[in-house]
């Protein structure tokens, strides 16, 4: 009885050890199957229209985007007590004004 209680210990160490080489080579497998990107081209610096993006993996692959470039305009009424400014320099903090913010 303890010779087979012994032979079924020994098979149950192997069969853990051999389950945790197989996993470590999936592990392995997953790593290796990881792509790494170039950074985007061109740069996004002062766009003013729209254009396309491309970068290169060190498998090959290429990846595209497309950078859409709007401008929006906006006009907001503002008074100079709200900013502190005397903006028309008459030397009083009470007059309104346009604020024009475009984005």
């Amino acid at each position: 009885m303890r010779r087979l209680l012994n032979f079924l210990f020994i098979i149950f160490i192997l069969s853990c050890s051999k389950e945790e080489q197989q996993n470590q080579t999936e592990i392995d497998n997953q790593i290796d199957l990881a792509e790494e990107f170039s950074d985007w081209s061109p740069e996004f610096l002062n766009q003013t229209s729209s254009f396309e993006q491309t970068r290169t993996g060190t498998k090959g692959t290429e990846e595209k985007r497309t950078i859409d470039i709007s401008i929006n305009s906006s006009v907001n009424e503002t008074f100079e007590g709200i900013e502190n400014i005397d903006v028309n320099q008459d030397g009083d903090n009470y007059d309104f004004y346009n604020a024009n913010l475009t984005t």
